[in-house]
């Protein structure tokens, strides 16, 4: 069997290699906190077409408000993903999954105005790396849509799988024409910074913090 001789490292080269420090550009080194947010509907026809152009505008609102006020250690505003389309079912559960894996996801907010099935979403949670995100879901609190009836199914189903997840909802009548209330953007802001200070830490050797260590 013949060898990969482009795949192969100059071991000569780095042999006689003195030691240097690349410089990486940013303060930060490692994976950037990444949070994803996972709009969801019924994806019954009538159902999801009536839901859709809203869901999408509840997701916006999300994302301008963390992309606003979640900054890293640096400066820099954490990075948001969000999924290539509503996750309805397993199919669109699918792609968002494959979309985080290449991601580098750290966390996830799930996004709902109506009714989902919650076991059909599933899936977008489900893939490499992803029973170490921390998870949150947010429905909307209206009185003709079931926000609540899926807010707690969603999170008894997570509940179910042993997903730890972060429950929000307003304890208030919610109107989609304003910007999110307070309580709201409280807890949904609460939430990203939390996950995104859980993301900077894992991974990291802190063995040489305020000393130099002989690692006995």
């Amino acid at each position: 069997m013949s060898s990969c001789n482009s795949c192969r490292p100059d071991f000569e080269k780095l042999a006689n290699t003195a030691r240097g420090f690349t410089s990486t550009g940013s303060s930060l080194v490692g994976p950037v906190p990444t949070i994803a947010l996972t709009p969801t509907a019924d994806g019954r026809v009538g159902a999801y077409e009536d839901n859709a152009e809203r869901t999408w505008r509840l997701t916006e609102k999300v994302y301008e408000l963390i992309s606003k006020n979640v900054r890293l250690p640096d400066g820099s505003p954490v990075r948001i993903v969000v999924a290539p389309e509503i996750v309805y079912g397993p199919r669109s559960g699918a792609l968002a999954q494959a979309y985080y894996a290449t991601q580098g996801v750290s966390a996830n907010i799930w996004i709902a105005r109506s009714w989902c099935y919650s076991d059909e979403l599933m899936s977008a949670c489900q893939g490499i790396g992803s029973s170490e995100w921390q998870q949150a879901a947010y429905g909307l609190n209206q009185t003709d849509r079931p926000g609540a009836v899926w807010l707690k199914a969603f999170t008894a189903a997570m509940d179910e799988k042993k997903r730890p997840i972060f429950s929000i909802y307003s304890p208030d009548l919610e109107d989609e024409t304003k910007p999110l209330n307070d309580f709201v953007s409280g807890r949904l802001l609460r939430f990203a910074r939390c996950a995104t200070a859980v993301a900077m830490i894992r991974g990291i050797n802190y063995l040489n913090i305020g000393s130099v260590s002989m690692g006995i």
